[in-house]
């Protein structure tokens, strides 16, 4: 059994040095320290001469051991820092390509043309409690004498409900609570700016949203048959603001279908959406009007980025090239009316007989005669003898 043991310690004591001996690649390394030299100082059986040089190399090794730590410690802080430099480095160029991002994504296409504020002034905006805050920076905004039948809550679903309905959320129109189809009616204009949907995707779904938009619209027509129709996409909320029945990510499949029912139908469909989000589907924060709150509805900037879209896209290339036929032709017929004005003028002139000279002497003549007997008429009807007494007309004269 003793025989067995000292064997099974005999192994143990070699695997542990194989072990060592491989974690110091292939060499045996044996680490000085301070004790050694102390140890060796006080050991009586050393002559002060071999002391002195097995201290002496002993601290030597000390000090090498100590120089690589230092040197292995400095190379690791360098280390540190490169990658620290090299993470700042990454975040800065990815924050740089985020901005780049967000700014080519507000950065709305110009089309080279803007309309006058003043061509909104046959507009009127039907929405909600977004519009409502449209029509609280009205009057700060490039948008003209624009109208608002506007009420927070309000939809395309519970914009066809009876006036009378319990629990209506229908817009005051000058002081007076009416329908969005009869508000419009009331203004007497012919544009008809509309962005609801909001509290329609929250309450019937998508589904249920268009369904109302079409029935919206089909009233909406049948109460103003003369209007054309600007249906306006339905803006993101705030990245940190999203519920489960309202999201970003319903909101843009609706204005999909939006755009959709548009194009089926001829009416105008404008996404102003990217003047107000952060690039990727989020209603950017610095456009924000109550990022505490509900986090959707615009503050005043983002009032401005709104206008600012609507002046650019409201008329597309081909509107406008059909507006300035329609001015061209205005203009021509103008022209024409009144050359046609000038040459009937002109023909009467050439029409009229040439007066003689005789004739032009016996109405010179007749004139004055005329002119004459005026004026002592006049004196005669005074009634001031004085007057007239100071001016005697001689009748043989």
């Amino acid at each position: 059994m003793k025989i067995l043991r000292y064997i099974i310690s005999a192994v143990l004591v070699a695997a542990l040095f194989v072990g060592c001996f491989l974690m110091t690649g292939g060499e045996i390394v044996e680490v000085p320290s301070e004790g050694d030299a102390n140890t060796l100082a006080e050991d009586p059986a050393l002559d002060e001469n071999l002391k002195s040089a097995k201290a002496q190399e002993l601290r030597s090794q000390i000090d090498t051991v100590n120089t690589a730590k230092a040197e292995k410690k400095k190379e690791e802080e360098r280390k540190r820092k490169e990658e620290e430099e090299k993470r700042k480095k990454a975040e800065e160029e990815k924050r740089r390509r985020e901005e780049e991002a967000l700014r080519k994504a507000l950065e709305l296409p110009d089309t080279g043309h803007y309309v006058d504020p003043e061509w909104f002034d046959d507009a009127v905006f039907v929405g909600d409690s977004l519009t409502n805050m449209l029509s609280m920076c009205s009057e700060s905004l490039p948008i003209g004498n624009a109208d608002f039948v506007c009420a927070p809550s309000l939809g395309y679903n519970n914009a066809l409900w009876n006036i009378n309905r319990s629990g209506n959320v229908h817009p005051l129109y000058r002081g007076k609570k009416v329908t969005a189809f009869e508000g419009v009616k009331k203004s007497g204009r012919k544009k008809v700016f509309i962005m609801l949907g909001m509290n329609d995707i929250g309450v019937y779904g998508l589904e249920g949203a268009v369904d109302g938009l079409r029935e919206f619209t089909k009233k909406m027509l049948e109460v103003n048959p003369d209007v054309k129709l600007y249906f306006q996409s339905v803006t993101p909320m705030l990245k940190n603001k999203q519920r489960n029945d309202l999201n970003n990510k319903n909101i843009p499949e609706f204005d999909k279908r939006l755009k959709e029912f548009c194009d089926e139908n001829g009416y105008r469909y404008i996404n102003v959406t990217p003047a107000v989000w952060d690039g990727k589907g989020n209603l950017l924060p610095d456009y924000c009007g109550d990022p505490d709150d509900m986090g959707l509805h615009p503050n005043i900037t983002g009032c401005e980025r709104w206008v600012d879209c609507l002046r650019r896209y409201v008329e597309t290339d081909k509107e406008l090239a059909e507006e300035a036929k329609k001015r061209e032709q205005e203009a021509s017929k103008k022209a024409a009316e009144a050359s046609a004005r000038q040459e009937s003028s002109q023909q009467q002139t050439e029409d009229e007989p040439e007066q003689t000279d005789v004739e032009q002497e016996y109405e010179q003549e007749s004139y004055d005669d005329q002119q004459a007997d005026d004026y002592e008429n006049d004196y005669e009807d005074t009634g001031d003898d004085d007057y007239n007494d100071d001016y005697d007309y001689d009748d043989d004269e």
